[in-house]
């Protein structure tokens, strides 16, 4: 008797559990590699020293740090990614991460449209997020992180901005990208059968994975903003880019401030005014009109998309 094939959701309850082991394995060897090197960098205990990373820290130590961030991202995102869509897709490793098309002139239009009108959005999705009450760990789990990213704004070598720059937005873009809208995305939305499902569930392991709470609804809805732009041009190179530029204004703007060459600190809380509330809700509503519009034009991106959701090896 011929057994039955596997349907779609058994699939990518497969993928899934394959997947998890695989970034598990690589998560483990990133933090063997990481704790192992520290002493070779002059850092006696790294979990002590980014639990206490301040402004006064030593700039060599900093710069040690550095190379310790960028192993993390490697190990945890990037690697696992690209190791498992090599070994499971295979030849069509490219065509299931849809990496294998580049976005059109327009894509990238909409999208960076998109992207000034959320930045502006944010900062009133930001300040709400910020009146939940936190209980006081996961406080200082969010002071620790902005820390660790001042501190390297502190850094003045010539190196120093295009060292952050891979660090904290190319690695970041591209391994992220690839991990919860390459992988994670399709994943869930097969197991959903559903799309927008899927986009969700990816969005808010993206902003749980990130481990700070204040902001979790604006990465939250960065991700959905992400996901969305790969559903509507079937290309994750669109939502690396976005995600890298992103990324690249708020630290070459913090950089500019912490060097002391703008007056205008990008980090610093707004004051919710009337005019700021006002700002900000306008940029929210503008937001979901241009989304809105891509998504009723895109609509043969759209089912190009949802077909390969579909489709098994």
């Amino acid at each position: 008797m011929t057994p039955e094939p596997l349907t779609t959701r058994e699939f990518a309850i497969k993928e899934l559990l394959l997947f998890l082991l695989v970034a598990f394995i690589f998560v483990l060897l990133g933090t063997a590699l990481s704790v192992g090197i520290a002493p070779l960098l002059g850092i006696e205990d790294l979990q002590v020293l980014l639990g206490n990373i301040s402004e006064d820290t030593p700039k060599e130590t900093l710069q040690s740090v550095q190379v310790i961030l960028m192993l993390s991202q490697v190990f945890t995102f990037l690697l696992p990614g690209v190791v498992f869509a090599l070994w499971y897709y295979r030849k069509n490793w490219l065509k299931r991460t849809l990496l294998s098309r580049a976005p059109s002139m327009g894509d990238v239009s909409w999208g960076l449209a998109l992207l000034v009108l959320t930045f502006s959005a944010m900062q009133l999705v930001y300040w709400l997020n910020k009146q939940i009450p936190l209980p006081d760990s996961l406080k200082a789990a969010e002071d620790s992180s902005q820390a660790l990213i001042q501190a390297m704004m502190q850094l003045d070598s010539p190196l120093a901005l295009p060292m952050n720059l891979l660090v904290m937005a190319l690695l970041p873009a591209v391994g992220e990208e690839l991990i919860f809208r390459g992988l994670v995305q399709r994943i869930f939305s097969r197991l959903a059968a559903n799309v927008h499902a899927g986009i969700w569930i990816a969005a808010t392991v993206f902003s749980i994975m990130h481990w700070q709470f204040e902001g979790f609804f604006v990465r939250l809805l960065l991700g959905v903003l992400f996901g969305y732009m790969l559903y509507w041009s079937g290309s994750l190179w669109l939502p690396i880019l976005m995600h890298f530029i992103f990324n690249a204004m708020q630290i070459v703007g913090q950089y500019m401030y912490f060097q002391g060459k703008i007056d205008i600190d990008l980090d610093q809380e707004i004051e919710m005014t009337s005019s700021n509330l006002i700002m900000g809700t306008i940029a929210l509503i503008l937001t979901l009109i241009l989304c809105n519009y891509v998504h009723r034009k895109r609509k043969p991106q759209r089912l190009e998309y949802e077909r390969a959701m579909g489709e098994n090896l």
